[in-house]
C-alpha cells in the first residue's frame, strides 16, 4: 500500500486492472513530438513572441521549458500559412532577394509576422536537443496548376532541401548551389541532415479546387504532383523521408501503387472540439446557465471518440483506420484539445475556461494514440510556444516581464516524454468506473459511457509505467493493479501528478509533483486525486 497518497479525501472510486508482460505494440517516442508553429493571425505569432527584442534568441526560460519537453521530433514552421508564404523569408541572404535582412511575412489572413526566429535559429536548437525535424513545404501552387509543376517543386521544395541538406561541391540541379552558399554565408558549413519533408499542409482544403481543375482525375493529379515534389527533393538528398499530406484512401492506394516506399508516412490532423455555441441534450438545446461546473468539466474532459461499450478513448481517423489498406504508418502532425465557448454562451457559463480541463482532454487524445501505436509512429502536439492561443505548451510574454511557463498541456507532454516505456502492454480493464456524458456541441459528442479512470501501461526491460487520468470532478480514486501476469516489482516507486486550478489563469499555475510511494510487489493499490494526470513509475524486481 502507499506510504503517502495524492488525495486527502477517502477515495470513493475504485478501478481495477490486470497487466500482462506482453506488448500490443512498440511505442515510438516520436508520438510525444511537437509542432513549433509560427502563425500570423488572431494575435498568435508562436516562437516570435519568445524572441528577446533586438536578438534572434529565445527567452532563457522558454528555451529551458522547451528542453523539458524533450521533443523527440519537431515540426516547423508553418501550418495554414504554409501554402501562402515563402520559406526564404525566414533566412538571411536568400538568393535573388536584395539585402541581408529578413522581410516581414504576410500570412494567409493578411496578418504581418516577423522572422526573427527562422531556420538558422530553429535548426541548431533542434539538433542541440537531439530532435528529429519535419519541415513542411508549399504545395498548393504546383498541385492546382497555378505554377508549372516542376518549377513549383524546384522553387518551394528543392531550394529548401538544398539550403538545409545540400553539400558544397555536390552536383546539384541548376541554380540550387546558391542555396548551399547562402547557408554557408549564414554561418553553417555542414548540412543539417533534416530527416523529413512534409509535402503541403492540410491539403484536403484544396480538394474542391483540385476536382474543379482536374475533374475525375483529382487523385491522379495529386499523386503526379506529389511525385514531382519527391523527385525535386530527392535530387538534392534522397535520404529525406517524405510525409504525404491531405490523403484520403483513394489517394493513399494510388500513392502505394505509383510511389511505393518513396513515401514514409501519411498525415492526419486531429483537433476537437471547436467553438461551442451551445450544448444540446437529447437533440434539444440546453441552457448554458443551467450547466453546473461539473457538467461542463465532464463534457470537456470526455474524449471523442470512445468505445461506446467500454467508454475508453480511441482513435477514429480515416488515415489510421485505412492503414491496413495502404500499409503506411501515420504521422498526426497536428493535434490538440481545441474548444472554447462562443460569445453568447461564454458570459452564461459557470465554468468559463479551464486550462486544466484542456490538459486532461489532451491526455485522453494521447492515450488513444498510444493505444494505436502500431499505426501511429509520429504525433506533433500543436502548438509548442505562443502568447495568445490556449493550446500552447509554453506560454510566453513578449515583453519578458512575465517569465515563460507551462500550460497544463505542457506539463502533460513533458511528463509523458520523460516517463514512458518503449512498448504498450496488454491490459484487462476488470472494473473501471464510467459516467454518462449527455451533452453535445462544438464537436463534443454525447456518450452513454466515458471511463472516469483511463489507464495505459507501457514498459521497458527494467521499468513499468502506468499512465492514468482521473477525470472525476471531485472524487479520489483507488487504482488496483493485478501484476500476476506481469511479474513482481520492487516495492519502492514514484507517482508524478499534474494538477492545476479549475478556472483559467495566466500563468496557468499548473504543476507536476513527484512523490515516493511504497507498494505491494505483485498487487499495488494506489490512490489518485480527482482532476489529475498521473504517471506511476515502478521497477521490475
Amino acid at each position: 500500500m502507499l506510504s503517502a497518497t495524492l488525495a486527502t479525501a477517502a477515495p470513493s472510486l475504485t478501478a481495477s486492472y490486470r497487466i500482462f508482460d506482453q506488448a500490443t505494440a512498440n511505442l515510438d517516442s516520436r508520438i510525444f513530438g511537437h509542432f513549433m508553429e509560427r502563425p500570423s493571425w488572431h494575435g498568435e505569432i508562436g516562437p516570435e513572441a519568445a524572441v528577446i527584442p533586438g536578438t534572434h534568441k529565445l527567452q532563457p526560460k522558454a528555451l529551458a521549458l522547451l528542453k523539458e519537453l524533450r521533443p523527440s521530433i519537431l515540426r516547423f514552421p508553418s501550418g495554414t500559412d504554409n501554402d501562402y508564404v515563402l520559406w526564404t523569408d525566414m533566412i538571411d541572404r536568400a538568393p535573388g532577394r536584395s539585402g541581408l535582412g529578413r522581410p516581414v511575412t504576410i500570412g494567409h489572413m493578411k496578418g504581418e509576422v516577423t522572422n526573427r526566429f527562422g531556420y538558422d535559429e530553429f535548426l541548431p536548437m533542434a539538433r542541440e536537443m537531439k530532435s528529429q525535424i519535419i519541415l513542411p513545404v508549399r504545395f498548393r501552387d504546383g498541385l492546382l496548376g497555378m505554377e508549372d509543376l516542376k518549377e513549383s517543386a524546384r522553387k518551394h521544395a528543392a531550394t529548401l532541401a538544398a539550403y538545409v541538406n545540400g553539400r558544397k561541391g555536390q552536383k546539384l540541379p541548376a541554380d540550387l548551389e546558391a542555396y548551399v552558399d547562402a547557408r554557408m554565408a549564414n554561418g553553417r558549413k555542414e548540412p543539417w541532415n533534416v530527416e523529413y519533408f512534409q509535402i503541403g499542409n492540410e491539403t484536403w482544403f484544396f480538394n474542391e479546387d483540385l476536382e474543379k481543375r482536374y475533374p475525375g482525375k483529382s487523385a491522379e493529379r495529386y499523386v503526379e504532383a506529389l511525385g514531382a515534389f519527391i523527385e525535386a527533393i530527392h535530387s538534392v538528398d534522397p535520404k529525406i523521408g517524405i510525409i504525404a499530406d491531405g490523403v484520403d484512401v483513394d489517394k493513399a492506394l494510388l500513392i502505394r501503387e505509383k510511389l511505393g516506399d518513396k513515401v514514409s508516412f501519411l498525415v492526419d490532423h486531429w483537433y476537437s472540439p471547436w467553438e461551442i455555441k451551445e450544448f444540446q441534450r437529447g437533440g434539444k438545446p440546453f441552457p448554458t446557465e443551467d450547466l453546473s461546473e461539473a457538467d461542463i468539466w465532464k463534457a470537456w474532459v470526455a474524449p471523442w471518440p470512445v468505445n461506446e461499450s467500454t467508454g475508453q478513448a480511441r482513435v477514429d481517423l480515416n488515415t489510421v483506420n485505412d492503414s491496413g489498406k495502404h500499409g503506411y504508418p501515420v504521422a498526426i502532425t497536428e493535434w490538440n484539445w481545441n474548444g472554447w465557448w462562443g460569445p453568447e454562451a461564454y458570459p452564461k457559463a459557470k465554468l468559463k475556461m479551464s486550462l486544466t480541463a484542456r490538459g486532461l482532454g489532451a491526455a485522453g487524445y494521447l492515450h488513444a494514440m498510444m493505444r494505436r501505436a502500431s499505426n501511429i509512429q509520429i504525433a506533433c502536439m500543436s502548438m509548442t510556444i505562443g502568447q495568445n492561443w490556449d493550446i500552447d505548451a509554453i506560454r510566453v510574454d513578449p515583453t519578458g516581464k512575465q517569465e515563460a511557463s507551462f500550460l497544463p498541456i505542457g506539463n502533460l507532454m513533458a511528463l509523458y516524454a520523460q516517463k514512458h516505456g518503449d512498448r504498450v502492454l496488454r491490459q484487462e480493464d476488470l472494473n473501471v468506473p464510467t459516467y454518462e456524458q449527455p451533452f453535445s456541441g462544438g464537436g463534443i459528442k454525447s456518450h452513454a459511457k466515458v471511463q472516469t479512470i483511463d489507464l495505459v501501461a507501457t514498459a521497458t526491460k527494467k521499468k513499468l509505467f502506468l499512465h492514468v487520468i482521473n477525470r472525476s470532478f471531485d472524487e479520489a480514486a483507488d487504482i488496483d493493479i493485478d501484476l500476476t501476469p506481469f511479474g513482481k516489482i520492487r516495492t519502492d516507486g514514484t507517482i508524478s501528478s499534474i494538477e492545476g486550478p479549475l478556472e483559467r489563469s495566466i500563468p496557468a499555475l499548473s504543476k507536476t509533483t513527484t512523490r515516493k510511494v511504497t507498494v505491494s510487489s505483485d498487487h499495488p493499490r494506489i490512490t489518485l486525486a480527482p482532476r489529475t494526470i498521473n504517471v506511476i513509475e515502478l521497477t521490475r524486481e
